[in-house]
């Protein structure tokens, strides 16, 4: 039973997708905002969100302050690289949109992935090649 409800997810999962991914990209319409400027004004807001990098020799004192070598420090300490990895990738990424939408810089592959993907409320490929599953 439970097998039959996770294939029949998956596929509905595959087919919402799919539905997601053959809609019109344009941005035609005439009725309100753009795909850029939705995206671009999305991007500003968790830009403004996301908290500050973590300050690498901070962390450091702080476990060393509880002991660095006790495994729930060890533990935590590659957390944090991890998360920290996350919100540098997120920070470039949202930065490197609202300056390929302005025209500053080449729209490239991974932007364009990152636009439609957040017009479409979907989390952007490249975020999730470098966080873990939930």
């Amino acid at each position: 039973s439970s097998g039959i409800n996770a294939e029949y997810g998956e596929v509905a999962r595959e087919a919402l997708e799919t539905i997601l991914n053959v809609q019109p990209k344009d941005s035609g319409g005439g009725s309100g905002e753009t795909r850029e400027s939705v995206v671009y004004r999305q991007a500003e807001e968790m830009l403004q969100k996301l908290p500050p990098d973590y300050i690498p020799h901070e962390v450091k004192a702080r476990i060393q302050k509880y002991g660095a070598l006790a495994p729930m420090n060890i533990f935590l300490k590659q957390e944090i690289d991890r998360m920290q990895r996350v919100i540098g990738t997120v920070r470039l990424c949202l930065q490197d949109l609202k300056l390929a939408i302005d025209g500053t810089i080449i729209m490239n592959e991974n932007l364009r992935d990152a636009l439609d993907n957040m017009y479409d409320a979907r989390i952007p490929n490249s975020w999730l090649k470098v966080s873990w599953e939930s």
